[in-house]
């Protein structure tokens, strides 16, 4: 074994998934793997050692996750060749966020079937989707993935888009005053552009959560010529159950996209959805097509035959509907202004857009390779304590600087033990676990405030990389030809890569004032002004 594979598995030993496409040598690892564990934490009342949290021999390193009846497995091997390894805080973070993926599709049923069934084979239970969004998730938050949004908590951005023409976007889906109505989010190929959500600061979506939304957005290649109505569980915000999503691409070209969930999963409101995004697409001057529907059959009164509840029927339909239907939609104004914000998205998505951001910020800085700069947008809450709307933006790896997987791995793992620095002053595994073990009790605690169930405390290295530092601070780490250095503000972080041939004050002086160009234009990269709905 190479690289890293990844293995989910229930209490019992059974395997449940994994990236490694041999069955006959994944039974093999599950089993040992439970042997191993069964070992060390059968003897707890005698030794007191906890759970089974890795094992290191040599270049393998092996990370284990426990959420009640499933444990979830990272084997992480490096060859001589290879040079570097993964550190444990960053398998564990990939870890945690699998798990939500697998809660975003199943709820926290299985949970429930193993905790009366720990023998039950889950396997039988995860379906093509389930495994494409799991392979989904690994390649954007895996060590060759794009993963600086997952290692800073934050969610990217459509950028650059004047701030007047996204605060457009905004006042359309604030505009969409359909009943039951969770969620309204506007998306750019997978790059958020505007969000509206609930003033009820436990009902908000977490950036985690809308990470997963993006995700299954992003596996379904159909959207181009079809609406979904799809179910999704939104792990910190409700483990047990599920929310609605319409999901429509509301121009091709720009792949603009629009999804609005909701708490009811009936005819009528897919139907109000619909009309509200037809109108959004008038007032916009989007061509409109002939839409296939992806929905649910919730006619049919068979019981599904397996062991979930939450099974659906679907299946694939030419459907016409009535678009006279305008119940609780506002009008927002001209067409003419909405097709410049049309403009600005289709021009963001072109190559010479990137090109202008890294001339922008990297050119003029010929010692800078790279950076990654997290945004925190306070939401509007009806309580004291504010959300935080984390967004992101990042420029590519250079190739000519960092020409294979390995070189560019080494540049994320050298982001998150600065992460951890800065927010905990150290990146030691004790220094970790110790912080993850607080979080998970603190959470707990905080739980009671929310009216459903949550994945938080079972996943504490999301939480902890979505939660700002507490102190302001400047780290660095000098390795090899490059410096890594990260640095933290009020309302901002920042990482970047930058060549060893300059001194450090030298590159903390460019670092601080690169996140001075980037706060200037801060309105035109972020969502700096999210809207919500009061509590009714």
């Amino acid at each position: 074994m190479k690289g890293n594979n990844i293995i989910i598995m229930t209490e019992a030993g059974k395997p449940v998934f994994s990236t490694n496409d041999s069955e006959m040598e994944v039974g093999r690892q599950a089993a040992l793997f439970q042997a191993i564990r069964t070992a060390v934490e059968g003897n707890n009342d005698a030794l007191g050692l906890g759970e089974l949290k890795s094992i290191h021999s040599g270049s393998l390193m092996i990370v284990f996750m426990e959420a009640g009846g499933i444990t979830l497995v990272s084997m992480i091997e490096k060859g001589e060749e290879e040079g570097i390894v993964e550190t444990e805080a960053f398998a564990r973070i990939q870890l945690e966020h699998v798990y939500a993926q697998l809660i975003f599709s199943m709820t926290d049923h299985p949970q429930k079937i193993l905790a009366q069934n720990p023998g039950f084979d889950l396997a039988t239970m995860i379906t093509a989707t389930e495994k494409k969004l799991l392979n989904g998730i690994l390649s954007k938050c895996g060590p060759d993935g794009n993963v600086g949004q997952f290692l800073t908590g934050s969610v990217e951005t459509a950028f650059p888009i004047p701030h007047n023409l996204r605060n457009q976007a905004s006042r359309a889906l604030h505009s969409i005053n359909v009943p039951n109505t969770v969620f309204a989010i506007m998306l750019v190929g997978d790059r958020l552009l505007s969000l509206v959500q609930s003033s009820f600061r436990p009902h908000q979506l977490r950036v985690s959560d809308l990470q997963l939304i993006i995700n299954v957005v992003d596996q379904n290649t159909s959207l181009s010529s079809s609406e979904l109505w799809i179910p999704m569980c939104l792990p910190r915000f409700n483990t047990s159950g599920f929310l609605y999503a319409y999901i429509r691409c509301l121009d091709e070209t720009s792949q603009l996209k629009l999804i609005l969930l909701s708490t009811h999963n009936t005819t009528e409101q897919f139907q109000l959805f619909h009309t509200a995004s037809d109108r959004i697409r008038k007032d916009m001057d989007i061509p409109a097509t002939h839409d296939t529907v992806l929905k649910i059959d919730t006619s049919s009164q068979d019981t599904p035959t397996s062991a979930t509840k939450t099974d659906v029927a679907w299946f694939l339909a030419e459907c016409s509907f009535d678009d006279s239907i305008e119940e609780g939609y506002v009008s927002i104004g001209k067409a003419q202004d909405q097709q410049l914000l049309l403009d600005a998205i289709q021009n963001s998505r072109e190559p010479s857009s990137l090109e202008q951001l890294v001339e922008r910020y990297v050119g003029k800085e010929e010692y800078l390779l790279q950076f990654v700069f997290r945004m925190d947008v306070k939401v509007r809450s009806e309580s004291n304590q504010r959300g935080l709307l984390s967004q992101c933006i990042s420029t590519p790896i250079l190739l000519e600087d960092f020409p294979n997987a390995k070189s560019r791995r080494r540049v994320y793992i050298m982001y998150q033990k600065l992460g951890l620095r800065l927010r905990l002053g150290s990146a030691t595994v004790e220094s970790s676990m110790d912080a993850l073990d607080m979080i998970a009790l603190d959470d707990k605690g905080a739980s009671d405030l929310s009216s459903f169930p949550t994945l938080t405390s079972t996943c504490p290295s999301i939480g902890l990389a979505e939660s700002p530092p507490n102190v302001h601070g400047i780290t660095y780490i000098v390795d090899g030809d490059e410096i890594f250095l990260g640095m933290n503000g009020r309302d901002f972080e920042f990482y970047m890569t930058i060549r060893n041939s300059v001194p450090i004050k030298k590159a903390a002086a460019i670092g601080t004032k690169l996140v001075r160009r980037l706060k200037a234009d801060e309105k035109d990269l972020f969502l700096t002004n999210p809207l919500t709905w009061d509590v009714r």
